[in-house]
């Protein structure tokens, strides 16, 4: 959070380092069905966020959750898809869509044994690397932006498939409280 510089350095002088990622984290079970989130919130968030993207050279994006990739590549033909998913792939390539996580969905909040979050993984980043390339659909990042839990497993997992961190958003109430006093 602070940089080694700052050792020493009262808290309220210490520089603050603040990343604003623009994301969206898409639950793939919540308040409705798969394919009704998909119509009325996820295509459209795909078909906008390509379209910003491609009006806008400055912006970045990061997508996680591969079943709505797999649900759009696989599943949808119409001519605005086909050019939103050429654009989707193009950003990719040019590195302004990163994707992270590479579960099928995020494994803890959908699945809780090992078993099940190695199957999750497995089959996200099986589509990822089918439809993407190794290149291109290797994720080197785990991403947990919206996590009310994860299991000591999380980081040996994500060590394990090779990524370089693991983003995790919710924050203890004792880290919270520590960060505003300071």
């Amino acid at each position: 959070l602070y940089p080694a510089a700052a050792v020493g350095v009262p808290p309220a002088y210490r520089p603050l380092r603040i990343h604003a990622m623009p994301h969206t984290h898409a639950d793939t079970g919540y308040k409705k069905t798969f394919e009704g989130y998909f119509q009325t919130e996820v295509r459209p968030i795909l078909l906008s966020m390509t379209e910003a993207l491609h009006r806008d050279i400055s912006l970045r994006f990061v997508w996680s959750e591969v079943a709505w990739l797999k649900r759009w590549f696989d599943g949808c033909s119409s001519n605005a898809d086909e050019l939103a998913q050429a654009r989707f792939s193009k950003l990719l390539a040019d590195g302004r869509v990163e994707l992270v996580d590479g579960g099928f969905s995020q494994h803890d909040n959908a699945v809780t044994s090992v078993a099940q979050q190695l199957q999750n993984m497995r089959h996200g980043r099986q589509w990822l690397l089918k439809q993407f390339g190794p290149d291109l659909g290797r994720p080197r990042y785990g991403w947990h932006p919206d996590s009310f839990s994860f299991t000591s497993f999380t980081p040996t997992l994500f060590a394990y498939l090779g990524n370089d961190a693991v983003v995790i958003n919710r924050m203890t109430q004792e880290m919270k409280t520590t960060l505003a006093s300071e």
